[in-house]
């Protein structure tokens, strides 16, 4: 073992040891941790993840047999990105179809409120207000649903027209709703 005279280094050395294996022991129990609460699957290597197990021509079969070892729902690292895979129709259906409503809904994005898009229809959260926002929407949109207006854009049309008669040198006055 070689030592040196100086005993402040070595203990500097040690610290900065023992942070690292603290550091990695403390992430490791952290994944660990996590990792229980996901569906079982192959055990994934360090940064790589599983896709040295996949067969990248035909990936469905390294699926199906995966499923056929650790069930109809699998979780899978392939590098940094995690993914579920459901093996079979009647979990599809179950998750996807019947339970939707848990699993369908839009990020919160901290930056809408601020600029006055927090109800936007397009940006909304899924909910009772966004389905019936979204029924009326459809209702008032259909191609059918224009025959309704036009009798209102033809009393607009006729008003224009007057306006820009009576006062032409404000036409924009006159276009603007």
């Amino acid at each position: 073992m070689v030592t040196s005279g100086n005993g402040r280094l070595d203990l500097l050395a040690v610290l900065w040891l023992s942070f690292i294996v603290i550091t990695t022991l403390k992430q490791f129990l952290a994944k660990r941790q996590y990792r229980r609460h996901l569906p079982p699957g192959p055990f994934p290597l360090p940064l790589l993840g599983n896709i040295l197990s996949i067969d990248t021509k035909q990936p469905w079969l390294t699926y199906a047999q995966w499923g056929a070892v650790y069930g109809d729902l699998i979780f899978a690292r392939i590098l940094d990105q995690e993914m579920v895979v459901i093996n079979s129709q009647p979990v599809s259906q179950a998750l996807l179809e019947k339970r939707s409503r848990i699993y369908a809904d839009r990020p919160y994005l901290a930056t809408l409120e601020p600029f006055g898009w927090s109800y936007s229809m397009g940006f909304a959260r899924y909910s009772d207000e966004w389905r019936l926002s979204r029924r009326i929407f459809h209702q008032t949109f259909r191609p059918d649903s224009a025959l309704k207006f036009r009798p209102m854009q033809i009393r607009r049309a006729h008003e224009m027209i007057v306006n820009l008669m009576d006062d032409p040198r404000h036409y924009y006055a006159h276009a603007a709703t």
